[in-house]
This record gives structure tokens, C-alpha cells and sequence, in this order.
């Protein structure tokens, strides 16, 4: 716990004691004790009793300080003074009121002092082991003269620099149980190795608090290891990895403990689950079917062996865990169901020292399982697939509906998310208001009768009262069969799927094989994807193929990552126009560090909890508050309560910065910060101080703790009109405070004096419905009250800041800051609940937006409650709507420049462009997509007609669509015809029958695929897929370049572990590539990717780095093989196929800029070289106007995308910031509405050059997609 305290006793004068008090001394103790700020760590051995605290240059350190006086049979308690001994600059120290606030009253008081400790650090740092040392000093007095007594505690602050350093210690851990106690001292002189992720090797010695400190410049992976001397014996892991990001704060506390030999280790076992254990004096319950979160760990070794039991009510005893390996000192945590019937459930969990067979430490945990009071809906299955049927022939299906609550379950609607136009119905008359009694069912009888031929999807709804899941969605899949059986797909893990009732656990690190099959008649090969699904539903592509028919395929050397949670691999399969699905489900064990806080009444104010039983030198009666709800948002969110002892805790499996923050309750303000933020690095052994909230009652001096049971669960607060909250006049007696009222003659009647002026607050806009991915804005608009001195604001659920999408940089998310919540105005992205993303989707979830405002006469709050979706009913509002208009349409504009930049008919056209910019930019689609719940994109294959559904309806395309099947010279196995020339400046050789008579480098191959096969499924589509500025908003245009991407994809790879990890399958790590490409043949690797990508040709800003991202795995890259215009770089980081991060070249000057890579010693796993590679830009002055067309060259470069070196980037004879300001049409489109009329000559004649019926005849034209009909045109998709 990062609180210190140092206590002095003295002997009263004689004349404090009072008459009667006796002669002999009494001794009083003055005590000085501090709160617990962030980056804080207690030295143990220091004199005076220290704490040692890093602190960032430019951030805010503030420190909580209490002086007190006990000194029993003193009728009258002497004063405390205050004194800051050493102070700099940048330094204050503050009393604080009765409420908490900064005043200027001196630092002096009788009996009870409680002050604010501030330093605003400079850019300085201080070196390391030289930290600021500052005195806090508490002196006792009469009231003018010090009586001799003096407590110290020393702040001992090291300011860290504009880099990022690495900060930890050494200790002795006594016990032997891993974790840093009272009473562990630090260990010095005991030297830490440091290494980069390119070996390069540092040291550094621990200090005498154990304290050591690497300072490092460049984002990279650190090995961090230390060996300690002959005589002890490590408790925590001696090595570390450590990914260390410029963009973050210090990453403190990395802990290496170690106990002598001699001593006995404590080695123990904790498990609970996140509702805790009756043996841990709870009563946790759960009710049948809720998810249930598993805790567990070791300490006392460094590593252990653990096997894992559950018995839960309605299913036979499981063995989760056997002998399972884990780091000691480190928690792990999984997701299961807690039972399936009422009844109570077990945990047990045996640690083993490794190599031994009798167990170290075996614990329990027994929860209870009921069912829900309310009524709670249970489905089955959770999909159905009617597989094939005949043209207007019909297949019928089920689902059964299940009441496992005590309650009715009331059926309100049932049907077709499609509505009449879908082939699936329901086989029985819709009906409503159906109730199911509690353990009762009711099946739900779908028929498919298809009119036309495909394949076809669509969901059943089903909307009730359940509590759970008031609206129950169901995958339905059909496809129509031309006189040949039906074909099936599955796919497995080695281990078994949730789906088939087993219950496969994997751990972090576990190697894992998956396989699958395709079974049906002989014939062509089928397209297979493979998709990893991890917990919180990030879709990773692991494989993307042709296969055979009949044969079971293996994808081998892949091991298990983070995220914690229910992981599930899903296969989609095509054969013609046959689709085929399948899911494996498994659950995913991962170590993760542990986030612990504590929630406490601060009845006096002072930031510091007054009887806090893990600081006992700091005595008080501050209770903690039971059921206070706290969230945690960040790579992961949870919510939880706190429990009786006012503890709370989470277990996150992800690293990055997370904001923990608390309820906002009216009538309450926080006297800590409401939310903290927590950089978590996961690795082995972390260990965090605690969080720590206070709070205090509005217009309470000593206020009595909150009655009322403790929840189990956090709900969020109840919607509060927007009303000030009701003013308390002080208790009368309290000092500081006005005396009491004197009542009036009885003869008068004298009504007392209002209250003091309080505030109101509402939260603007109000709407009542939202959706998962639409930017929320919200204002706090206050009256009343005075100045307002703070807002806080609070949103139930997980939310992002921003994130950006554009294939210039790599996908990255902007997370909320703690600052983002203490504005005026609070603007965010909504992220799914859990049960909205795919494949469930709960439909509208409420969700609660409440701001608390500060003010001198008290706080208000006004809490505001909507319903968010993630639509599925409407397509008006489909993912690609939103995905398209969050940022003025900047998607939009990104295809656009690809159209203006390489026209089809242009000498430059770059077929491997065409590939490498749709794949980033059908990448930046998926993440979006999976950041927000939505399911990855589909395939489309042209041959097939276009599928319908809810998720790919559009209203602008054609009225019909003749399919139009890829030519057998883009597929490996080929065919008899050879492919003649298209006609294009760019094809340079016509001749092919199949895909491996295409050159590698892809080049040849985007200019054949391009004409006129991909432009005529453009054309055949009609409507805005006909238009490149609009094309992306069909969901149709994805799915089919996602089919188009095959052929690039089945060319460039075809060995699993180098060409499918090149896309970024994160969860799966490959241990090894899966042997010969299909072809027979192998191939260099490329560069595909840039950063910044080498479509954007103009840069605004130095540049300091580059990233290279390569088509395979590859080694042998050196930092000296980039250059920027000839300096060679001097730093590199990556590995496999990258990214590879160069840094370390001068910032080249304004004008032109290469960037080179040579060949070097880069080659891939099979020996060959890379080539090497060329990308050209223009570095320019963003605050200029170099082509004079009234745009910024800023503007330019990043909103419109136009060359900011050309006043007409289109050629159509007006500038381009006429376009933009004053005629609103395309500065990178010659004809902006498509009608094949210049946008000049319409504006001179008088049409409309934004609406194609607006027609102006005589202007000289462009055919509109003359290419895609056989000729020369520039525009393509």
C-alpha cells in the first residue's frame, strides 16, 4: 500500500492536563501519515519513513496529508502545524476545509491538521538515484511556541523525462508469497539486465530502496532478467518482457522478490470466482446459465503446477485444468457457465511444486445457482441451417424457447427480420403475447421456401419481457439446389467445441490444431475461410484458400494468445453458388494482473482513508461502502460492486491504458479523482497499487456510513430529474461553521432564511434511441449555483474517443482520457454490450450518459437514459452507413483519390496497388467493423446472384444482375482458354490459362483481373457501384472485393505461416510455416505496406520514422537498408513479416523525399531475396498555399486528399477550392455527378454538376466507365 506514516510521542505540560488529571505524565502521540498517490512505493528502510515516487515531467503529483494529535485525558488537544521542509519550485502545500477544498488559512489547527501536498515537475528530469527530497514535518505547539515534538516523512521524487523509462524494484520477500509487503525491504546492488528486441544489452543497479530505472527512447520489446546471488531463491519471474510505448506513462513496478534459502516458502493457492466464495464468508449466487467469471493463482513459487475442478449444478464434474503449468504470482482468470440447474457448484484447485506428485496447497469454492426471479429466455440452437432446397420447394426447422426464471415469459412479437420478401417464415401464424410458465418451452416452427436461386440469410426475432435477453435473434441459412446434393462444411478444435457439450479450455500459450473438411460430390475445389474470433470479437482471417473436396485439412503450429474469454474459429466455405458454415467455440484461460481499489467515506475530506485496515499506522472510523458501482474501460471493460470491505477487483489479459472509474451518486462528492487511469503491460508478475475513491457527503461534517444491504450486482443509478440537490445546514456545534439558529418569540412567527442558491444541470441532446458506432455528444448545460467548478462524467458501458481508418497509417483506436470526462461537452463513439456483438445481438440496450457538477454552494446531476442498438432492421442505418459517414465521408474520399491518382487508361496504372490499397482497405473495414460487434465481411462470389438480406440490401443498384464467373486463368487450377489483351496501356502480356502464368510481383495480374472482368460485375451491378465516390456505401462492394483479394492472396502465398500472418492474425502465432506453396513454386517477398502508404504522395510533417509491412516472413532486416533521401536509418524494430519500424534518419527537408530499401540480407524462410523497393513523396509547408487554389496545403493533404501542388487536381477547369467552398463538387473527380458532362461546362450552361438529371448538352464528356464496357476510361473500383 503507497502510504507512509511516522509517529512521536511527547509528555503534556502540566498545565494542558487540566484540574484533576493527575500528576503523573500521560504521553501523547503526534502522528503525520500521507494517502496513497499513483507511481508511489514505501521505502522500508529509510530514516525518516519514506516514499519513493516517479513522477512525469509536465504531470500533476498531488499527495494527501494528515497530522493528528492522540493524547488520551487531555480535556483540551494541543495545536499541529504543518511545515515543508526543502520545498523547490513548482511546490505547494494547502490546508484543506471541512469539505475537502484548498484554502489559504495557515497551516496550523488544534488537535487535526489535513493539507494537500502539489509539485508540478518541469521538463528537468532529475538522474537517476539523485530524486527531489522534500520534508513534510509535523510539529506540536500551544498555539505560538512548538512543544518539541516532530514527525517527518520524506517524499522522495524522481522526475522522469520526455522518454520513456522503465522503473522497478528488488525486495526481499520475506514470506515468500510474491508480493511486496509491509515490512519487505528493498535489495540493492543486485544488477538488472536490460535488452532490446534487438539484443542490444544495458544494466542498471538497484539503489538502496531496491529501486532501478532504465531510460529508454524507442518503442520496442525489452527483455528485462536479473540472477540473483548463491542463498536465495526467487518468488516472482527473474525475466520479463515488456512492451514499452512512447505514447505512455512510465511503466513502473516491475517487481523482482526473492526469499533466502534458509526461510520456508508460503506457497498458497487463491481461487474465487468474480462474485467471490462462501468459504471467504460470502454468499455468491448466480442464476441458471449466467456466465461466471474464474479467478485463480499461485504464489510462493516462481512456477507451479495447477489442475482445476468444476461441478455445477446440471452438468457431470468437469476437469478443466490437469497439471497445467502457470507463473507463480500471477493471476489467471476464465469465463464459464456457472450450472445449468439450481443447486450449489464447486470450484477446487490443487498447486503442485513442479516434479512432485503430493499437492502444496488445495482451496475451494462453492456458489450457489437459482433460478432468475424474472423471466430469463434459453434458446436452441443457437442457429439453423435448413441446408438446400429446391426451387419452391419448402424445409422446415425449429427453435425452442425455453423459461428458466420463476417468472412468466411473455412472447410480445415473433418474425422474420426480412420481412415478406424473405424466404424463411415462420410455419405458423405469427402470433403475440405467447407465455411460457417458469420451466416450461415453446418451439417456434420456421419454414425456408426459396423463389429464386442462391444463397440467402436472414435472422428470426423474437422480442420478450426476459431480463436477460429481451430480444433473441437467430442466424437462419438456406441455399437452393440445381439438381445436385447439398454440400456440408465443419471444422474442430483438437480439443473439442463448446458446441458438441464439451468443454475445451485452453490456456495462453497452448498450441493448438484445428481441422476441417468439405464434403460433398466430386467436383471443383471449394473457397475456405478460416476466421478467429477472440473474446470481445476482434475477427483475425487465419487462412484463405482453395481446398479439396472430401479431405480433411489440418492448420497446425498456431498457439493460443489474449484476450481471456470464449474464443471461436468459424469456417466459411464455397462450392459454386453453394455456402457453407460452421463454429467451434473454446474457452481461453490467460494470466492477466490483477486491478484492485478500495471505495471509503471521507467524512472529513482530506483524500485519505482515516481506518484503513491496510494502513494501520493511520488510525480512524472512515467505514468502507459496500455496492458502489465501478467500471473499467479500456482493451477490456468490466463492471463490478464493491463488496462489504469496500474492495473491488478485476483481472484484465490485455495491456494498455485503462480508466477506472466510480458511480456518480447524487448527494455524494468525490474527495478523490473519480476516474484513474492504470498502463497495464501484462506481463508475468506485475503487480499495481491499489485504487483508492473517497467520497463525502454533500453538506455533512461527520456523516454516518450508507445503510442498506450490499448488492450483488452494480445497477446503474436510477434516471434523476434534472433537479439541484437538497442543501443541509451544518450540524450546529461543528467548528468553522455558523452558530445555531435562536429561535424567535413565541408572539412571532419568523420564517427561517432559505437556503442557499444550489445548481440544476441538464444534459442535452435527449434522445431516447442510439446505435453501436454513432457518434454521441452530449452538453452539460447548468444553471444556478455560481461558478462551476468541475464536471464529471459518467457512461455505463464501454465507449471510445475516435479511431482512425484511413489506409495512410496503420488502424489504431483512440481511447477516452480521464480529461475527456471533466469537460463541459463529452463526445464519443457507443461500443457494443457483450450480448450485441456478433454472433448475438440482443438488440437495444439501455444505457445510462450522467454528468455531476461542482459548484460552491454543492453539486448537482443529471443522469440520462437511452436504448443503443446495433441495427439489424433497417438498411438505412447498416454498418457501412455509419462506417461512411463518421468522418465527413473521408472513407469516400480515400477511394476516390485511388480512382484519380491510377486511371485505368494511364501508362502508370499499378495492378499491385490495386491489390495492396483494397486489401488495407478492406482491413480498416474489419477492424472497424469488429471494434463495433459487427460480424468480419463476407465473400461474394459474381458467378453466384446477389444475395439478400437485412446486412447487404441497398436500394441504389440495378434493377437486375447476371452473374459473371471469374475466368479460370485467375484460379490455380486453371483451364483451356488463355486470356487475350484488354486493351490497357498497363497489360503487357496476354497469354495465361491459370494463375501461376502471372508474374509474382502481381503487377500484370491487377491489370487483368481489373478489365474487364471486375469492371463488368461493377457495371452488371448498376447504381453506386457504378460510382467510385459511392460505391463503398454498398455492402455488396466488400464482399466482393473481399472475393477479389482471393486471387491476389492464393498468388502471393500459399504457405499459411508467412503470407495469412502478413495480414495480421493476431490471436494465432505460428511456430512454423506449413511447408511448399501450393504452386510448386516459391517466391520473393514484397513490401505491401508503408507507413505512410505509398498512395498518399504528399506528407505535411517531418518525417521522423517508416514502416514496412511484407507479403511473408522474412529475416536479416538491418536498420541501414532504408534510407530517406540516402541517410540511412540507424534503429529498426520488428520481426516475421513486420511491421519493421525504422527510425533514426535525419527528418528530410521540404520538397522532394525517397525513401529506398535496399535488398540487403532480407530474405524469406526459403532463402530468397528480396528485391528491394523505391516509394516516392513530396514533404510541402502545411501553413502554405502553394498552388493558390484557397486551400491549405494541411487541407489538401488530409480532408480533400487533392494535390496541393495543383490548383485543378481534376483537370475539369476549376480550382479546387472552388469545389469545395463554392460549389460543393469533387475536386478529385473530372465529372462530379457521373452524367458524363465536365462540372465546368455545367456550371457555365447552367446544369446542376451534382445531379446527374441535370443535364447540359454540347459539354465535351467522358464516357461514363467507358472501360468497364471494353474501352479506355479511367475509372475502376
Amino acid at each position: 500500500m503507497p502510504s507512509v506514516g511516522a509517529r512521536a510521542s511527547f509528555a503534556p505540560r502540566s498545565a494542558d492536563r487540566g484540574a484533576g488529571a493527575g500528576d503523573a505524565d500521560q504521553p501523547a502521540v503526534l502522528s503525520l501519515v500521507t494517502g496513497m498517490a499513483a507511481g508511489c512505493v514505501r521505502s522500508e528502510q529509510s530514516d525518516p519513513p519514506a516514499l519513493d515516487c516517479s513522477i512525469r515531467a509536465g504531470d500533476a503529483f498531488v499527495e494527501s496529508v494528515r497530522a493528528f494529535v492522540e493524547a488520551p485525558g487531555l480535556p483540551q488537544l494541543p495545536y499541529v502545524r504543518l511545515v515543508l521542509d526543502g520545498q523547490q519550485d513548482g511546490m505547494t502545500l494547502r490546508r484543506l476545509d471541512a469539505a475537502g477544498n484548498e484554502t489559504g488559512e495557515p497551516l496550523n489547527a488544534q488537535g487535526e491538521i489535513n493539507a494537500r501536498f502539489r509539485y508540478a515537475p518541469t521538463a528537468h528530469p532529475t538522474a537517476p538515484g539523485q530524486p527531489l527530497e522534500v520534508d513534510l514535518v509535523a510539529v506540536v505547539n500551544d498555539g505560538q511556541v512548538d512543544l518539541g515534538a516532530k514527525a517527518v516523512v520524506r517524499l522522495r521524487l524522481h522526475v522522469l523525462g520526455a522518454r520513456q523509462s522503465i522503473v522497478g524494484y528488488v525486495f526481499e520477500d520475506r514470506d515468500g508469497d510474491g508480493q511486496r509487503d509491509v515490512g519487505e525491504a528493498g535489495i540493492a546492488g543486485w544488477p538488472v539486465d536490460l535488452k532490446d528486441s534487438q539484443g542490444r544489452p544495458r544494466a542498471a543497479t538497484p539503489d538502496g530502496n531496491g529501486r532501478f530505472q532504465f531510460d529508454v527512447d524507442t518503442t520496442d520489446l525489452y527483455h528485462l532478467a536479473q540472477t540473483p546471488p548463491g542463498g536465495w531463491v526467487p518468488t516472482r519471474p527473474t525475466s520479463v518482457d515488456l512492451k514499452v510505448d512512447l505514447a505512455q506513462g512510465p511503466a513502473a513496478d516491475v517487481l523482482f522478490g526473492y526469499r533466502r534459502v534458509e526461510t520456508r516458502p508460503d506457497v498458497s493457492a487463491t481461487l474465487q470466482t468474480d462474485r467471490g466464495c462462501r468459504e471467504g464468508g460470502g454468499d455468491p449466487r448466480y442464476t441458471i446459465g449466467e456466465a461466471m467469471r474464474v479467478q485463480f493463482g499461485v504464489s510462493g513459487l516462481p512456477e507451479a503446477d495447477v489442475s482445476l475442478t468444476l461441478n455445477a449444478p446440471g452438468r457431470p464434474a468437469q476437469v478443466l485444468v490437469d497439471r497445467q503449468r502457470i507463473p507463480g504470482g500471477q493471476p489467471y482468470a476464465f469465463d464459464t457457465t456457472a450450472g445449468d440447474a439450481a443447486g450449489d457448484g464447486r470450484l477446487e484447485l490443487t498447486a503442485y511444486v513442479p516434479g512432485q506428485a503430493a499437492p502444496a496447497h488445495t482451496v475451494g469454492c462453492t456458489y450457489g445457482v437459482a433460478p432468475a426471479a424474472s423471466p430469463t429466455v434459453d434458446y436452441a440452437p443457437g442457429k439453423v441451417d435448413f441446408g438446400t432446397a429446391p426451387l419452391n420447394g419448402a424445409i422446415q426447422r425449429g427453435v425452442t424457447l425455453r423459461n428458466i426464471g420463476q417468472a412468466p415469459l411473455y412472447l410480445n412479437t415473433l418474425g422474420i427480420q426480412g420481412g415478406s420478401a424473405s424466404p424463411f417464415a415462420l410455419y405458423t401464424p405469427n402470433v403475440g403475447n405467447v407465455a411460457i410458465p417458469p420451466g416450461q418451452s415453446y418451439t417456434v416452427n420456421l419454414q425456408f421456401r426459396p423463389t429464386g436461386p442462391g444463397s440467402y440469410q436472414d435472422y428470426l426475432v423474437v422480442r420478450c419481457n426476459a431480463t436477460n435477453t429481451p430480444t433473441v435473434t437467430v442466424p437462419l441459412y438456406g441455399q437452393t439446389q440445381d439438381a445436385a446434393p447439398s454440400y456440408t462444411g465443419s471444422i474442430q478444435s483438437d480439443r473439442g467445441c463448446l458446441q458438441d457439450q464439451q468443454d475445451p479450455l485452453y490456456f495462453v500459450g497452448d498450441p493448438v490444431q484445428l481441422q476441417f473438411r468439405i464434403d460433398g460430390p466430386p467436383g471443383p475445389q471449394a473457397y475456405a475461410q478460416v476466421e478467429d474470433i477472440v473474446p470481445g470479437g476482434q475477427p483475425r482471417l487465419v487462412y484463405n484458400r482453395q481446398v479439396p473436396l472430401n479431405q480433411p485439412v489440418t492448420i497446425g503450429g498456431l498457439k493460443i494468445s489474449p484476450p481471456v474469454g470464449d474464443e471461436t474459429v468459424r469456417l466459411t466455405a464455397q462450392v459454386g453458388s453453394y455456402i457453407m458454415r460452421d463454429e467451434c467455440s473454446f474457452r481461453v484461460a490467460a494470466g492477466g494482473t490483477r486491478v484492485v481499489g478500495y471505495k471509503f467515506q471521507d467524512d472529513n475530506g482530506n483524500g485519505i482513508w482515516d481506518g484503513c485496515p491496510l494502513t494501520p499506522w493511520n488510525p480512524g472510523t472512515e467505514p468502507p461502502i459496500p455496492g458502489w458501482g465501478i467500471t473499467l474501460t479500456g482493451p477490456q471493460s468490466y463492471t463490478a460492486a464493491t463488496d462489504g470491505n469496500g474492495r473491488f477487483e478485476f483481472v484484465v489479459s490485455a495491456p494498455g491504458t485503462y480508466y477506472i472509474t466510480e458511480e456518480a451518486r447524487t448527494g455524494w462528492y468525490a474527495t478523490r479523482p473519480a476516474t484513474q487511469s492504470v498502463t497495464i503491460g501484462c506481463y508475468p508478475g506485475e503487480s499495481l497499487n491499489p485504487i483508492l475513491f473517497g467520497n463525502k457527503q454533500t453538506g455533512c461534517g461527520a456523516c454516518p456510513p450508507p445503510g442498506g444491504p450490499t448488492p450483488t450486482a452494480w445497477l446503474p443509478p436510477t434516471p434523476a430529474l434534472p433537479t439541484a440537490t437538497p442543501w443541509l445546514p451544518p450540524t450546529p456545534g461543528t467548528p468553522g461553521t455558523p452558530p445555531p439558529t435562536i429561535p424567535a418569540p413565541p408572539t412571532a412567527t419568523i420564517p427561517p432564511p432559505p437556503p442557499p442558491p444550489v445548481c440544476g444541470v441538464q444534459i442535452s441532446p435527449r434522445p431516447s434511441q442510439a446505435n453501436v458506432a454513432e457518434l454521441a455528444q452530449f452538453t452539460a448545460n447548468v444553471t444556478g449555483g455560481g461558478q462551476q467548478l468541475s464536471y464529471q462524467w459518467a457512461v455505463s458501458g464501454e465507449i471510445i474517443r475516435d479511431y482512425r481508418e484511413s489506409t495512410r497509417q496503420q488502424w489504431s483506436v483512440i481511447p477516452m482520457q480521464a480529461g475527456d470526462f471533466q469537460a463541459r461537452t463529452l463526445g464519443f463513439y457507443w461500443k457494443p454490450e457483450p450480448n450485441q456483438r456478433h454472433p448475438n445481438n440482443a438488440g437495444p440496450q439501455p444505457r445510462t450518459v450522467s454528468v455531476t457538477v461542482t459548484t460552491p454552494n454543492g453539486t448537482c446531476t443529471d443522469t440520462l437514459t437511452l436504448n443503443v442498438e446495433r441495427n439489424n432492421t433497417n438498411i438505412n442505418r447498416q454498418a457501412e452507413d455509419y462506417y461512411n459517414g463518421n468522418h465527413s465521408q473521408a472513407v469516400l474520399v480515400e477511394h476516390t483519390l485511388w480512382h484519380a491518382t491510377y486511371p485505368f487508361q494511364g501508362f502508370g496504372y499499378d495492378g499491385t496497388l490495386f491489390f495492396d490499397f483494397h486489401r488495407q482497405y478492406l482491413d480498416r473495414f474489419n477492424s472497424w467493423r469488429a471494434e463495433f460487434g459487427y460480424p468480419p465481411v463476407g465473400i461474394w462470389d459474381s458467378g453466384t446472384s446477389i444475395p439478400r438480406g437485412v446486412d447487404i440490401d441497398h436500394l441504389a443498384r440495378g434493377a437486375t444482375y447476371t452473374p459473371l464467373m471469374k475466368p479460370s486463368w485467375f484460379t490455380i487450377g486453371g483451364g483451356t482458354p488463355t486470356r487475350g489483351n484488354n486493351g490497357l496501356p498497363c497489360d503487357s502480356q496476354s497469354g495465361q490459362r491459370r494463375l501461376r502464368d502471372f508474374p509474382s510481383n502481381r503487377t500484370l495480374l491487377g491489370c487483368a483481373v481489373t478489365h474487364t472482368w471486375h469492371n463488368g460485375v461493377h457495371t452488371g451491378v448498376g447504381g453506386d457501384m457504378l460510382n467510385p465516390q459511392w460505391s463503398p456505401r454498398d455492402p455488396l462492394f466488400w464482399r466482393w472485393h473481399n472475393f477479389v483479394d482471393i486471387i491476389s492472396q492464393e498468388r502471393m502465398s500459399v504457405f499459411f505461416a508467412a503470407a495469412n500472418f502478413a495480414r495480421g492474425a493476431g490471436t494465432f502465432a505460428p511456430a512454423a510455416p506449413h511447408g511448399p506453396e501450393q504452386f510448386g513454386q516459391h517466391y520473393p517477398p514484397h513490401a505491401t505496406y508503408q507507413v505512410p502508404f505509398r498512395l498518399f504522395r504528399f506528407m505535411d510533417a517531418p518525417l521522423e520514422r517508416y514502416t514496412v509491412v511484407f507479403d511473408q516472413s522474412v529475416t536479416g532486416v538491418k536498420a541501414g537498408d532504408l534510407t530517406v533521401n540516402g541517410v540511412a536509418a540507424t534503429a529498426v524494430t520488428g520481426s516475421r513479416e513486420g511491421p519493421y519500424v525504422f527510425t533514426g534518419f535525419a527528418a528530410p527537408p521540404l520538397g522532394p523525399v525517397e525513401v529506398a530499401l535496399a535488398p540487403g540480407a532480407i530474405k524469406n524462410l526459403y532463402n530468397e531475396a528480396f528485391e528491394g523497393d523505391t516509394w516516392r513523396y513530396t514533404r510541402v509547408d502545411p501553413t502554405l498555399d502553394e498552388d493558390r487554389d484557397t486551400l491549405t496545403n494541411a487541407d489538401e493533404v488530409h480532408v480533400h486528399l487533392t494535390n496541393p501542388l495543383d490548383r485543378d487536381s481534376d483537370d475539369d477547369g476549376l480550382p479546387d477550392g472552388d469545389e469545395v467552398k463554392l460549389y460543393r463538387t469533387r475536386p478529385l473527380m473530372w465529372d462530379s455527378d457521373r452524367d458524363s458532362a465536365n462540372d465546368r461546362c455545367e456550371l457555365e450552361k447552367g446544369s446542376d454538376p451534382n445531379d446527374p438529371a441535370s443535364f447540359a448538352p454540347g459539354c465535351p464528356g467522358k464516357p461514363i466507365f467507358m472501360c468497364w464496357a471494353g474501352n479506355g476510361e479511367e475509372i475502376d473500383q
